[in-house]
């Protein structure tokens, strides 16, 4: 029989306080020690998701058929939530009852109880707690790239690839996140399973993907999450035509001075056709519950030659219905950039059942950090009428400017504030975006669990960090850092193969030595009053992270720091160099705290080349352990390009207002 610990405060606190998601009501009575051979796990019904949290936790906890009964079963009843269960301890402490009140409920509250056990010295160290918890969304989780292409295998043999998805799998699930959604179709310029009605379209390496997807959905699926094959953008379908011509589309719209079409043509009958074969081929291979489509992302708003009245978007998104529906499958459509002016007229003409995912776009959408509600008010009101629709938030751990927590935690609370139901993250590698997960494991299950602050100490504690409050602080310090950096720079969270595309212009603004008109110098003086001092609180918190972090756990933290610092430091010095340039430029008297220009320009570009350069070697560090894809372990850090460009500037070319007319 199992010996009772005696009282630990210190044992209990490390218990609760590393957990994610936070239960809503946890008590612990008291904690047991019991060989594993003494603990009986009992399914007492066939519910899927009983028998699937049975084999789990036999596989935890390698149970023998003991006295020590851990007793799971489903009994549905009105809950205030999704995935509700309750735990609590048998008769005379015999035991512990895991019971499931919402459907997949069971399967989730033993994910409570996988992170709530310690396996020490061969024995099994169980707290018996009281238990009530539920989810604020029903689906939690990420979408990515597909496992077979270039842009998220960090490995090209199968067998490493499958190791490392299978443990990404495993992060999501034993932080309660049930969905992952992967393209199959359109991303990487064609199709990533082997399609029996379209064989033109395989590939030579869609053998190896279609291998990767078949194992990770099935794997997927065993560890609870609803695994999704994704049909990306049209503007990706060029494959498509190229075997069949005659579903181009036959007219174009103007975007941006260009004359742009879908590759395909949505009101030909053929595309739905051949839309349908290829999601029945993946449907029949994959078996996913949904469907998804991503509508277009350029606004097309024009109507065809032929005066249709339905608009290309309606007509696209009533394809990807009626494709669904005739499969038998639930269908989600994400909502694009494009489509956004119509998001309200889309959502209230396809029937309730469809599932929206709201995204449209970095300006105005929810992949910003803008400090705005990101939710506007025609989703709020749809999704007050009871349409089902999700969150599309990046969870982006990007070397160049990782995802920013404060962002994601406030868009997480505008969500669940208009009723969204989902939060479906886009995420590229892994594990460079544990943390992010880890933030939105947490506020998408119990968004009044734990403020962010609280939510950083819980994870420094699964980093083993010997302080986590200061653990915590340093993760804080490192976000303000970050944000400031990425909001300045108006690019939102970044690419790595990006550069930073505001300061890299400044840069070729002095270069082309372009006149400085009035707005001009309104950018230079708001950085004289404002972006200044930004970037300086920026370098200092970035710096004090640095000296808060344990040295010895989450040294990836630690890398991240050191890559912001020199992106910091580079980012102001070509705003200094910016602004040094504007008032030379200008007519006004008072040129600013240097004697003579032409030196202070060499001087920051001299900085830039310098912190550019050094950052180099920690990119290339990033870019491996983060896990980024095979494609992106090739390409040059973006401060290279920045370094290069500085070097080449001759400030002995850059002209002053007394120059005048070389600036004419």
């Amino acid at each position: 029989m199992p010996l009772e610990v005696p009282e630990n405060p210190l044992f209990r606190n490390t218990l609760t306080e590393a957990l994610c998601p936070l239960p809503r009501k946890l008590e612990i009575h008291k904690v047991v020690e019991i060989a594993p051979s003494e603990i009986s796990i009992v399914a007492e019904d066939e519910d899927p998701w009983t028998l699937r949290a049975a084999r789990e936790l036999k596989e935890i906890t390698q149970a023998g058929e003991g006295a020590f009964v851990i007793r799971l079963a489903t009994r549905i009843e009105p809950s205030p939530g999704f995935h509700a269960y309750r735990i609590f301890p048998l008769p005379e402490n015999r035991g512990l009852s895991v019971e499931g009140l919402q459907p997949e409920g069971v399967y989730w509250g033993i994910k409570t109880l996988k992170q709530l056990l310690r396996l020490e010295d061969g024995k099994i160290r169980l707290p018996l707690v009281t238990v009530h918890d539920f989810s604020d969304m029903e689906e939690r989780g990420i979408w990515t790239q597909p496992f077979g292409g270039p842009f998220t295998c960090p490995s090209a043999g199968q067998e490493e690839s499958l190791t490392h998805y299978k443990a990404w799998i495993d992060f999501l699930s034993d932080h309660k996140l049930n969905l992952l959604e992967v393209i199959v179709a359109g991303e990487g310029g064609g199709i990533e399973f082997l399609s029996k009605s379209h064989p033109e379209f395989n590939r030579p390496e869609t053998e190896r993907s279609d291998f990767l997807l078949r194992k990770l959905f099935a794997y997927g699926k065993e560890r609870g999450l609803r695994m999704t094959p994704i049909f990306s953008h049209p503007e990706h379908f060029h494959f498509i035509t190229v075997h069949h011509p005659e579903l181009s589309a036959s007219h174009a719209v103007a975007h941006h001075g260009r004359k742009l079409g879908l590759p395909i043509n949505f009101f030909h009958p053929g595309t739905r056709a051949l839309l349908q074969d290829l999601a029945q081929d993946a449907a029949e291979l994959l078996t996913p519950r949904s469907l998804c489509f991503w509508l277009a992302e350029n606004r097309l708003h024009s109507l065809p030659p032929n005066k249709q009245s339905v608009s290309e978007f309606l007509q696209e998104a009533q394809t990807y219905h009626a494709i669904g529906h005739s499969l038998g499958r639930e269908v989600k459509i994400l909502l694009s950039q494009g489509s956004s002016p119509e998001n309200s007229a889309l959502i209230h003409t396809l029937p309730h059942s469809v599932k929206w995912i709201f995204y449209s776009g970095e300006r105005s959408g929810t992949y910003n950090i803008r400090q705005r509600n990101p939710i506007p008010p025609d989703i709020a009101a749809a999704a007050a009428e009871g349409h089902w629709i999700s969150l599309c938030n990046s969870l982006r751990g990007v070397p160049a400017r990782p995802t920013v927590l404060s962002a994601l935690h406030r868009n997480l609370g505008h969500a669940r504030d208009a009723g969204l139901k989902g939060l479906c993250g886009m995420s590229y590698a892994f594990p460079g975006d544990v943390m992010a997960t880890f933030v939105a494991a947490q506020h998408s299950w119990n968004g009044s669990g734990r403020s962010l602050e609280g939510t950083l100490e819980a994870y420094a504690r699964s980093q083993s960090a010997d302080d986590a409050r200061q653990q915590a602080t340093a993760y804080r310090l490192y976000d303000q850092a970050n944000e400031t950096q990425a909001r300045r720079n108006s690019t939102g969270v970044g690419h790595p193969q990006g550069t930073f595309s505001r300061y890299f212009n400044m840069l070729e603004r002095i270069a082309a030595n372009d006149k400085v008109d009035e707005l001009i110098m309104h950018v230079a003086d708001a950085m004289e009053d404002d972006e200044f001092p930004m970037l300086a609180q920026a370098l200092g918190d970035i710096q004090r992270a640095i000296s808060l972090a344990d040295q010895n756990a989450d040294t990836q933290f630690l890398t991240r720091c050191h890559y912001l610092l020199h992106l910091l430091r580079a980012s102001q010095s070509m705003a200094r160099a910016f602004y040094v340039n504007c008032r030379e430029k200008s007519h006004d008297l008072t040129k600013g705290d240097w004697s003579d220009f032409r030196a202070e320009l060499t001087r920051l570009f001299a900085e830039i080349v310098q912190e550019s350069r050094a950052s180099i070697p920690i990119f290339r560090q990033l870019l491996i352990s983060e896990g980024w894809g095979t494609r992106f372990l090739s390409l040059p850090d973006p401060l290279e390009q920045t370094a290069r460009f500085a070097a080449s500037i001759q400030p002995d070319r850059v002209t002053t207002s007394r120059d005048g007319s070389s600036l004419s």
